[in-house]
């Protein structure tokens, strides 16, 4: 295979004005944010959206004339999961649900096909095996488990792949079956969206599996990452998921960051080419694509959400540019990072979010806090006394969206709405980008899901075909020329697993 200098790299973007250093003040943000001159407002044609911009303003404003002030919260609020649990009461609605199925086979290993979906009767949908038929659920969010006793790459292909295509249907139904719960039980019967995590592929059992993002930069093919991308987007699209919580545009200025992986390399005009076959994929199949972590993820060292000092013409030049290709690509959410920005949480920043995001870029979709993050005002950064305070400066602040983990963690953020803490301009600002979403997302006029269609494309021969092409060409030979024969070279290590490197997707 050719060694790495002969593949012939995209030509760099020409560096942006040169700033004078200076710290990230008001003055100095908002003008290196005219300065770069993509305006979101002005955002691709691959939306894939079932009505204007206009008529789903209008048709979101009458939703949210209707919703008590309670419910306006919870278009606000996301977490994984689903309706298992009784005690947690959803007829107030929610923003989305990161639902997942977890499963084992019956005795023989290989799942039986799934049932049809549960019924939307008066009460919630199914659990257990009535919503997923011969597969009996042992978890209700993950990634998924094998069979018990066999893991899944240990069947034969065919066993393997029939697997996977009931572990799709299975999936399919349920996210169907909850999508219906919500419009036909829930008070104000406003859809969710269901989402997940797809950086190289949906991260679920039966999905294809293609090569991490650094492995697709790699590819230095933009062509071949955008028909991976095709991929990955039918299969998620396949199960009625319609938000995903990527790509990661943080760029991997030190290897020692322990998410370099999921990144696209340490290279300004090269994330922002690949990210945009991402975006346009999967937006132009009616997902939202969620570009994160905004901004500047990894600090000095490799420590992960570190507090970041950045001066504006490093963030003028390297470290925003990726987000604004992105937003003009046609992304309609941005995560925001856990670390802090001169001292300020990103979460809570109004300097990025208001003025940059919202102010001179015009971003007219929603921001979401990634996952924990916006109470990571009091236990990391401890720049606020509570959960309620440090609630109320992220949504005046610019955030939309509220990203936690489990139900009962929303309380300290209700609390917030709850005591007037977020004026009612604010919360409705925010409350409405995301129905403006859900209506051009169709989701108010069709949310069905089809588990057939589910089942078809897991794990299909196209895409393994694609999978394999994308994992070939982003091989690397680094060679050693001119090399020193007589020199000697050593390397350290038994074999162990610990030695290597080990892929994964965080939040």
């Amino acid at each position: 295979m050719p060694d790495s200098s002969s593949r012939r790299r995209p030509a760099r973007r020409p560096a942006a004005a040169a700033l004078v250093r200076a710290p990230l003040a008001a003055v100095a943000l908002l003008a290196l944010a005219a300065v770069l001159p993509v305006r979101a407002a002005a955002q691709s044609p691959a939306r894939a959206e079932r009505m204007s911009s206009e008529e789903a303003d209008r048709r979101a404003r009458e939703v949210l004339a209707r919703l008590t002030r309670p419910e306006k919260f919870w278009q606000l609020y996301l977490i994984p999961g689903d309706l298992d649990s009784a005690s947690f009461d959803y007829t107030r609605g929610v923003f989305g649900l990161q639902i997942g199925i977890s499963t084992i086979a019956p005795s023989g290993g290989v799942p039986l096909p799934a049932a049809r979906p549960a019924s939307p009767a008066a009460a919630r949908p199914a659990s257990g095996a009535e919503a997923v038929g011969g597969l009996a659920p042992v978890g209700v969010i993950g990634l998924g488990s094998a069979p018990r006793g066999v893991a899944p790459r240990e069947l034969p292909l065919e066993a393997r792949l029939a697997y996977g295509r009931a572990v799709a249907r299975a999936h399919a139904a349920r996210v169907d079956s909850i999508q219906r719960w919500f419009t036909t039980q829930s008070r104000a019967r406003v859809p969710i969206i269901p989402l997940d995590e797809a950086l190289h592929g949906l991260t679920r059992e039966g999905a294809t599996v293609f090569p991490q993002a650094i492995g697709l930069a790699a590819t230095f093919d933009s062509a071949l990452v955008r028909r991976v991308q095709d991929a990955a987007a039918t299969e998620v699209r396949s199960r009625g998921i319609r938000m995903v919580l990527s790509p990661v545009v943080n760029l991997a200025d030190d290897v020692r960051w322990g998410r370099v992986e999921e990144t696209l390399g340490e290279d300004v005009f090269l994330t922002s080419v690949m990210g945009r076959q991402h975006v346009r994929a999967f937006e132009s199949r009616g997902i939202v694509t969620t570009p994160k972590h905004f901004v500047a993820n990894v600090g000095a060292g490799g420590r992960d959400s570190y507090p970041m000092d950045l001066s504006a013409r490093t963030l003028a030049e390297r470290v925003l540019p990726p987000f604004q290709a992105l937003l003009a690509a046609g992304a309609r959410s941005v995560m925001t990072a856990y670390n802090s920005v001169d001292g300020s949480p990103a979460t809570q920043s109004a300097l990025l979010l208001n003025a940059t995001l919202k102010g001179a870029w015009g971003f007219d979709g929603f921001i979401i806090s990634d996952a924990a993050a916006t109470g990571g005002a009091t236990v990391l950064h401890r720049t606020e006394p509570n959960t309620p305070t440090a609630s109320a400066h992220a949504y005046r602040s610019g955030l939309d969206v509220v990203f936690q983990s489990t139900w009962p963690q929303h309380r300290p953020y209700l609390r917030a709405v709850e005591e007037g803490l977020i004026p009612d301009s604010v919360l409705d600002a925010s409350v409405l980008r995301v129905l403006r979403a859900k209506f051009q997302l169709g989701l108010f006029d069709d949310a069905r899901v089809f588990p057939d269609s589910a089942a078809h494309w897991a794990g299909h021969a196209t895409h393994r075909a694609v999978a394999r092409e994308a994992a070939a060409a982003s091989l690397v030979l680094l060679r050693n020329a001119p090399r020193d024969s007589a020199a000697r070279q050593a390397w350290r290590g038994n074999g162990r697993a610990i030695d290597t490197l080990a892929a994964r997707t965080l939040p």
